[in-house]
């Protein structure tokens, strides 16, 4: 399994962010553009690092646990994953500078990674429920490594 808390792991992602352009193609989905995706990724890891905390959906209540091998196993996101409503992006302009996105993206990644276990939050997934730190760490990996297959990097 593959994880941000892992240095191999973390130089991949970063080498994939460093590749991704403003124009990348999208391969699938249809609301996101290249910076759109990295305004949603940063997002994401502030709530996995503890300092946005949404509220865990109604959904998420019922099945989130019982689904939660999907997040944690060794197999990939599939294509055109609904995302939770607190991280959609704006799809026409979210006031955001590509360049100024990637390098908050690239920021929350190493500090993820350098916080180590002890900067994971304790507070549920909004989705599956109680995760342990290094199911968040997978999950993140997993999460960045889905959107930046959809963008082809």
């Amino acid at each position: 399994m593959k994880s941000l808390l892992e240095k191999q792991d973390l130089d991949s992602i970063l080498d994939r962010l460093d590749r991704l352009q403003a124009d990348s193609p999208r391969q699938w989905g249809t609301m996101m553009n290249p910076n759109h995706m990295l305004v949603h990724c940063a997002s994401v890891m502030e709530m996995a690092s503890g300092r946005i905390n949404p509220p865990q959906s109604w959904l998420g209540k019922i099945i989130g646990q019982l689904v939660k091998g999907i997040f944690t196993n060794n197999m990939n996101l599939k294509r055109n994953v609904p995302t939770i409503d607190e991280f959609r992006q704006n799809t026409t302009d979210n006031g955001h500078d590509f360049e100024e996105a990637r390098a908050r993206l690239r920021q929350e990644i190493l500090d993820f990674h350098n916080k180590g276990r002890s900067g994971i939050t304790p507070a549920l997934h909004p989705f599956f429920g109680k995760l342990k730190p290094e199911e968040w760490a997978d999950g993140m990996y997993k999460h960045l490594d889905h959107h930046f297959r959809q963008f082809g990097v």
